[in-house]
């Protein structure tokens, strides 16, 4: 079959590596087409998978009617047989193709972002998604959590919803970390920086965590970029200037992070299913998340990690210092996130399922046209 991924995002984030393993993973059965913009570093990631003659280039984040023109005449000269979305933006070119070309449509919604829409805007984009709905043929929730959403929104039939947790690259020969080997405790958070990631809560929690208890050796390392790092930059430099928080940029593959830190932490308002933490967990980091949808879906509170409020950041600290100081419970907690990723959430898994969408989809639409 020729599958046509779409993704308005290119860019450093969860959404496009989300598109990338699962291109990775899907098998040979599959041949894929991307459309998606010319940025660094997912356009020359997927040119490496798929060859530049099966790539086209549509904006960042905008639509355009040249763009869908163009995607229109791709879908013919490849001989697309169906189309997956990923995403908002993306979900309204292969929406309208699929209305245009009677092409079956598959979309991925990564998240439903009304966390800083105000009443209007909210009820705009949920009439929005009501209405696509209709015209796709399997929708795909990235957890459990993120289908409850969309149910109580009644964004679309429970028929045609499915739930396929992300999943990610299973690391071989991991030795779990023992935090006792090491004089520094190291916590990780790999981070978009904008209001749903809520990076400015990471800070407050080590900044109240050296005030509870200042002979701490611990640090902070941040992974990422985005419109909001020159003011946290600013706010740490004027406000907090000692503290041990390092911003190593945006990094491909963040590895080495992983493999030499204690923990993860995550600060977000809301996810769909955060890859980064699900990467934590396969690398047997014990994480230390805000109780949301999508960081719920994976982190079992005393299981694999601590979950704690977003306005509680005091909880979060005391959580740190738990795992700090509970050697036992450290080493438990470590076991279980590797085991749990491992068992549950690999990219091998999520490619699996949604290779099986494909294969119902397209059945479904063959038996339909005959």
């Amino acid at each position: 079959m020729n599958v046509l991924m779409i993704s308005v995002r290119a860019d450093y984030g969860g959404g496009p590596e989300h598109v990338f393993r699962l291109m990775q993973q899907i098998g040979n059965d599959v041949c894929l087409f991307v459309a998606c913009p010319r940025e660094y570093p997912y356009w020359e990631r997927y040119c490496a998978l798929v060859g530049v003659n099966n790539m086209i280039e549509i904006p960042h984040r905008k639509f355009s009617i040249a763009s869908l023109w163009g995607l229109i005449r791709f879908v013919v000269s490849k001989e697309i047989d169906l189309v997956h979305s990923h995403g908002k933006g993306a979900g309204l070119y292969s929406r309208l193709i699929s209305i245009l070309m009677s092409k079956p449509c598959v979309h991925t919604f990564h998240g439903i972002h009304v966390g800083k829409y105000n009443s209007i805007t909210r009820l705009i984009y949920l009439a929005y998604e009501r209405l696509f709905s209709y015209m796709t043929n399997r929708l795909i929730a990235v957890s459990e959590g993120e289908a409850e959403i969309i149910r109580d929104y009644g964004i679309c039939s429970n028929k045609k919803l499915k739930v396929i947790p992300n999943g990610v690259n299973i690391p071989d020969g991991v030795k779990l970390p023992d935090k006792k080997e090491k004089r520094v405790f190291h916590i990780i958070s790999v981070s978009r920086f904008d209001y749903q990631k809520n990076s400015q809560l990471a800070i407050l929690i080590m900044k109240k965590l050296f005030e509870y208890y200042p002979m701490l050796s611990v640090q902070l390392d941040f992974i990422g970029t985005g419109e909001g790092e020159k003011e946290l930059h600013r706010k740490i430099s004027e406000e907090m200037p000692k503290l041990p928080i390092y911003f190593q940029g945006a990094v491909i593959n963040p590895e080495e992070y992983y493999s030499r830190a204690d923990c993860y932490l995550s600060t977000s308002r809301w996810e769909g299913m955060p890859l980064a933490v699900l990467e934590a967990m396969a690398w047997g980091l014990p994480v230390i998340a805000t109780n949301v949808v999508g960081n719920k879906d994976i982190v079992r509170h005393g299981y694999n990690g601590f979950l704690f409020e977003v306005d509680q950041p005091e909880v979060a600290v005391q959580q740190i210092f738990t795992l700090m100081s509970d050697r036992a419970l450290y080493r438990q907690f470590s076991e279980q996130a590797r085991n749990l990723t491992t068992e549950q959430f690999s990219a091998a898994k999520m490619a699996e399922r949604t290779y099986n969408v494909y294969c119902d989809v397209l059945r479904y639409n063959k038996v339909r046209s005959s």
